[in-house]
């Protein structure tokens, strides 16, 4: 049964995930004046595929692995997705910003309550709906009034694919987060997975998309 204090923990962690991910965002873009985002991302999980297996086995014990159809089928779309939008991100970052990309991250929670709601997964609630029309407004609103983070260089219309790309991204993130809340509640499996193990098995699987 979840208690207050593990909802806190839970807020504390995804709290220091954006943190990390803000300075992510700057190596990404300076590693990619060097680097093409397909060249970065193997790279990327070249070093964080062992890392991930040995986090997942100390923190978890014994790998799991897939037995049911369904297990492989829905760790197969995990590796999918985020082999997709690791690629969107890389090339958005590349034709835009940093700061575009933390600016997108904000679309991103809202965006999974929303395509929840589509998908009948979860309930929308006006919060959440008004959540999800103030993420995405601010976001507009700032790329359009030129405040995005832009460093001058590329045309209008690379910035554009960019932004689409960064959305696409944040979209990838939010089919993530459901596909793999179904594996860590045990939704369709002999029991509840590890998330540290959920993950690494899509890091894996996301390597034969890049």
């Amino acid at each position: 049964m979840t208690t207050p204090r593990d909802v806190k923990l839970a807020h504390a962690m995804l709290v220091a995930a954006a943190a990390i991910y803000s300075g992510y965002n700057v190596l990404l873009a300076r590693s990619l004046t060097t680097l093409s985002p397909v060249t970065y991302s193997l790279c990327r999980e070249a070093v964080a595929i062992p890392l991930t297996y040995l986090w997942a086995h100390r923190a978890e014990g014994p790998v799991r692995w897939p037995r049911t159809p369904t297990e492989r089928r829905t760790l197969g779309a995990l590796g999918f997705v985020l082999g997709c939008f690791q690629l969107c991100f890389a090339a958005g970052v590349k034709l835009t910003s940093a700061t575009a990309a933390a600016l997108f991250q904000c679309v991103e929670p809202t965006t999974a309550a929303v395509l929840g709601a589509v998908l009948g997964l979860e309930p929308c609630t006006i919060a959440k709906a008004a959540a999800a029309l103030l993420a995405g407004g601010g976001v507009a609103l700032l790329e359009v009034g030129g405040s995005g983070g832009s460093d001058g260089s590329g045309s209008a219309s690379t910035r554009s694919v960019g932004c689409a790309l960064l959305f696409c991204q944040g979209l990838g993130i939010a089919c993530y987060c459901l596909l793999q809340k179904r594996l860590v509640r045990g939704d369709g499996a002999e029991a509840a997975w590890g998330p540290v193990t959920v993950t690494a098995h899509a890091m894996a699987v996301s390597t034969m998309v890049t």
